[in-house]
């Protein structure tokens, strides 16, 4: 890097003055072959002898192109910082930063602001620690506020709320894409699979009365007893299915698990897309509704809602708020869930699920899925649409309950990386369905490190030293951004450290913003 000339060029600025809060002029560089006349000059602005600040001289001004018949993008303006402002005047130093030439009418002397103009300042002051004091005190005051605020036990009443603005908003959806009032026939059919073993009769009951209750009207539900022999249980699905004709029972020759009876569904099922659903649990009213229109607005091919739980005494607790595909925390938990509603043809591609990972059985079928699915054929619903049942036996109410389910979630995950051919070692985390993944590389990809610096070079020298002598991994480079230094200190730091084959210095000539800087 250099900042000689070359060759030479003759130079002129002049400051204007100080007037209306900033120090204007204007530089040139004169071409003695051709005589042009060019700005875009840099100039340093000193006080007291240091370097404060480097702008650039190409604003417009016409008045110095017309009279010197040159480029009128010449000028600068520079604004004192506010550290000049209540003190006494200062005397700032222009000088051309390629030549170190000082500017005609340099220095300058700097007034402080008048009376008027520091008074507006120390308002504008008041008005800002007010309205900080005025935001802590209002906090302070919800918060002595009984009822003002929802808490996570007032969760079942704001549920009860916002399902209200969800069925609005449903409403108003299907009659602006015209589906209101319009023939079942019309509408995708729906498959939900419901597996059933020994569940108790009024939450059974109660799972099923939430199917029949859809506003979605194209459903089928199939009712697969896995081989209960609970004749009361027997007599209530063939009542229920005795109300609805859409109600589809089958009865499996012998207890297989829940693996099996959801297999079976999945023969049976007639529908474009099928959803799953556990024998015990509620759908929300709107719930199909809402994932299939997601499904027809986007086109996605597996979707899954928000979720929460339902206790005996019909209490909404414990929402689950679910990200958008995440595949990295997927590998850590089964996060999706329900409602999981999957393309009926995308699920028989797949293959069936897998008895060996009975616990996890969901996990591994979502883990398949998006081994064959792009990112944008999986859509999360942001809708609360699922209430999982919370009894002594459910993992609704402790992960405990079932620690074989934790160990069929280890065996899931592992197999899909094995599958992937990404070597890594997963665990259960405290004997719960979370898991922690250990990765084994077998290579290591490039790494860039970005470090944005201005001048400060004993600083950025420890930061990039640190670095390199506490880094094991090889592979990685460090991009220095010079944001414009002005000491000699940080053009020798810059040409040294350039040496090391893993640095690259790149300068970049603009006021400070951290952000431009890094991207």
């Amino acid at each position: 890097m250099t900042f000689r000339l070359s060759p030479p060029l003759h130079v002129k600025g002049v400051v204007d003055g100080f007037s209306s809060g900033a120090v204007r002029g204007w530089a040139l560089r004169t071409d003695p072959e051709t005589g042009r006349k060019s700005g875009g000059l840099d100039i340093l602005v000193l006080s007291e002898g240091e370097v404060i600040s480097r702008i650039r001289a190409d604003r417009y001004r016409a008045d110095v192109g017309s009279a010197l018949n040159a480029d009128a993008f010449c000028g600068f303006a520079f604004v004192p910082p506010l550290t000049f402002h209540g003190k006494p005047s200062k005397a700032l130093e222009f000088r051309i930063a390629d030549t170190g030439t000082g500017l005609e009418g340099s220095p300058v002397q700097v007034e402080a602001p008048h009376a008027d103009t520091r008074k507006i300042a120390e308002i504008f002051n008041s008005i800002r620690e007010l309205s900080i004091s005025s935001f802590r005190i209002e906090n302070e005051l919800r918060s002595l506020l009984v009822g003002n605020t929802y808490r996570l036990g007032d969760y079942d009443a704001w549920f009860r709320r916002y399902l209200q603005a969800a069925r609005f908003r449903t409403k108003v959806a299907a009659a602006r894409n015209g589906r209101e009032g319009s023939p079942a026939a019309s509408e995708p059919l729906i498959s939900v699979l419901c597996p059933v073993y020994r569940p108790r009769l009024e939450d059974f009951v109660a799972a099923v009365k939430s199917v029949m209750a859809q506003t979605y009207r194209n459903w089928e539900l199939i009712i697969v007893d896995d081989r209960s022999d609970a004749p009361e249980l027997t007599a209530c699905i063939q009542s229920l299915a005795a109300e609805d004709a859409r109600i589809r029972v089958f009865r499996q020759p012998k207890n297989g698990g829940i693996s099996l009876a959801t297999n079976a569904a999945i023969k049976m099922a007639k529908g474009s897309y099928i959803a799953f659903f556990d024998h015990d649990d509620m759908l929300v009213d709107i719930a199909l509704e809402v994932m299939v229109g997601a499904a027809m607005r986007t086109g996605a091919k597996m979707l899954y809602s928000d979720e929460d739980k339902i206790e005996d005494r019909g209490g909404c607790v414990d929402p689950n708020l679910k990200p958008d595909w995440n595949y990295r925390l997927l590998l850590g938990q089964n996060y999706v869930c329900h409602l999981l509603l999957v393309e009926a043809d995308t699920l028989r591609e797949v293959g069936p699920l897998r008895p060996e990972y009975d616990g996890a059985q969901d996990h591994d079928l979502i883990l398949r899925l998006s081994e064959v699915l792009p990112v944008d054929k999986i859509f999360h619903v942001p809708e609360i649409l699922y209430h999982w049942r919370k009894t002594p036996s459910s993992t609704a109410t402790a992960s405990g309950v079932k620690s074989y389910a934790a160990k069929a979630g280890v065996a899931a995950v592992t197999d899909h990386l094995k599958r992937r051919k990404l070597p890594a070692k997963v665990s259960a985390i405290k004997g719960m369905t979370l898991y922690d993944v250990t990765w084994s590389f077998t290579e290591e990809p490039p790494v860039c490190i970005i470090i944005p610096f201005k001048d400060q070079i004993e600083t950025t020298r420890k930061c990039v030293e640190t670095i390199l002598g506490n880094t094991k991994y090889k592979n990685f480079e460090i991009i220095l951004v010079d944001n414009w230094s002005n000491s000699t200190q940080a053009r020798e730091f810059s040409s040294k450290i350039q040496q090391n084959k893993n640095i690259r210095v790149m300068r970049v000539e603009e006021p400070f913003n951290y952000s431009r800087l890094n991207n």
